[in-house]
């Protein structure tokens, strides 16, 4: 009767009939791996003596069976690697050892599991290289490790974390920022696309160059002030030093200070530091600071709102101020208009205009001499010079010289002359005149054709 051989799955794999054998074979077609004897074969023994041998040795050759089953084991001795048949080809059996020290005999694919350095490593045919992890256990954690973490909401997040010694010091990101679970807010409130540094990790920087950056402390590239172009600020501009700031090529323009003071200067030996003004479109220079003479030049009129004092002369062509003009030298000028003119002399080439005027010597002008209400003001001569220039409609009520003057006391009214403190001494109506003293010669003129006189 013959032998029905079956696989371990229960598949048929051979029939052996009485007396017969039949052969597996192997890499070498003279030599069979396995040779399957029939019922009453004689000599039988050499066969199953040789397949516990060749199964000893799992089919050890150089070429691998020609025809092997799933599972079936054979050891690659060209390349002393021991492989398992998956039922479409061979695949490597690594040896895997675990260690403190590095492993002898070694062939290539050889794992080793580095109990020192909690690592694993595979052998190259020279050395051996790490599998994983990356860092040694002395290190701790390192390197970029993948990561699936929660955000504050619940929602899963896939993460790659930058670690070193066993420190989370960055999250790379694919996606849209969001706030991560609570265990992790602490190093990073938020986690942003890109790669985020941790906030607990003290002076945490990226260093080195970078062609372009969203943020620079939090501020947009639009809010910073350029040197290289035109600029501008909505805030306030300081420069906190006493040095101050410098305006040109060659710093012509200087503003600085000292500890009380503010000054302004043109920053070059012998230039003019000039005020400008635009009127109608046009720019005028108002004012210079010459930088030859020091002299302060006025280029058109100038408009003192109260007081103006000054210890030498006055010169220029209109001078108008609403308040006291005050100078130990002359005031000369083509207009003068103010309330109060004091100098020794005031002298215009035009009309001189003010509220008081006082001088101890002389008071000309060329055009009329009137104040802000027609003489509303006072005109003092303090030594009795001349007063001239008055224009015909200067209103005068009263000369004096001494106890003697002559006074008009009305509008319209008489003349009367006091003399050495007798009243009325003359009287002038309209057409008489009355003397109410003693005349001793009177001289009458004729106008007309009547000449007339009357003697008190």
């Amino acid at each position: 009767m013959a032998y029905t051989i079956n696989l371990t799955n229960g598949t048929v794999f051979a029939t052996i009939s009485d007396g017969t054998i039949q052969q597996i074979a192997s890499g070498t077609p003279s030599v069979p791996l396995v040779t399957l004897v029939g019922k009453n074969y004689a000599g039988y023994g050499e066969f199953l003596d040789e397949n516990f041998v060749h199964l000893l040795e799992s089919g050890s050759n150089s070429v691998a069976p020609t025809s092997p089953l799933t599972g079936q084991l054979w050891w690659d001795s060209g390349n002393n690697v021991l492989k398992v048949y998956t039922g479409t080809t061979f695949k490597i059996i690594s040896g895997a050892t675990s260690s403190a020290s590095e492993p002898t005999g070694n062939v290539a694919g050889d794992l080793w599991f580095d109990s020192s350095n909690q690592q694993l490593k595979v052998y190259t045919g020279a050395a051996f290289l790490v599998v994983g992890p990356g860092y040694t256990s002395a290190q701790g954690t390192s390197g970029a490790i993948p990561e699936t973490i929660l955000n504050n909401v619940g929602a899963t997040k896939y993460i790659t974390s930058l670690y070193v010694n066993n420190v989370r010091v960055g999250v790379v990101f694919d996606g849209a920022s969001f706030t991560p679970q609570s265990s992790l807010q602490a190093a990073f409130p938020t986690i942003f696309p890109g790669m985020t540094l941790s906030s607990t990790v003290s002076g945490a920087v990226f260093a080195g160059s970078a062609t372009n950056a969203q943020l620079l402390d939090s501020l947009d590239s639009s809010q910073f002030m350029r040197t290289d172009a035109a600029t501008s600020t909505t805030g306030i501009l300081r420069v906190q030093n006493n040095t101050g700031m410098f305006v040109g090529v060659s710093n012509v323009f200087n503003v600085n200070t000292t500890s009380t003071d503010a000054n302004i200067k043109s920053n070059i030996s012998g230039g003019n530091l000039i005020i400008q003004a635009n009127v109608a479109g046009t720019t005028y220079n108002v004012a210079q600071a010459l930088g030859a003479s020091g002299v302060f030049a006025v280029s058109n009129a100038a408009t003192v709102g109260t007081t103006l004092s000054v210890t030498g002369n006055t010169t220029g062509g209109n001078l108008i101020t609403g308040g006291l003009v005050t100078s130990t030298g002359n005031i000369t000028g083509g207009n003068v208009n103010t309330v109060l003119v004091a100098a020794t002399t005031l002298s215009a080439t035009a009309n001189v205009q003010g509220g008081n005027l006082r001088t101890g010597g002389l008071i000309s002008a060329t055009g009329n001499i009137t104040s802000q209400a027609n003489i509303a003001g006072t005109f003092f001569l303090g030594n009795g010079s001349q007063l001239s220039g008055l224009s015909l409609g200067v209103s005068v009520t009263k000369f004096v010289n001494g106890s003697t003057e002559g006074n008009i006391g009305v509008a319209n009214g008489n003349v009367n002359f006091d003399v050495a403190g007798t009243s009325n001494v003359l009287v002038i109506t309209s057409g008489t005149a009355y003397f109410t003293g003693n005349v001793s010669t009177i001289g009458i003129e004729k106008t007309g054709t009547n000449a007339i006189g009357n003697i008190g």
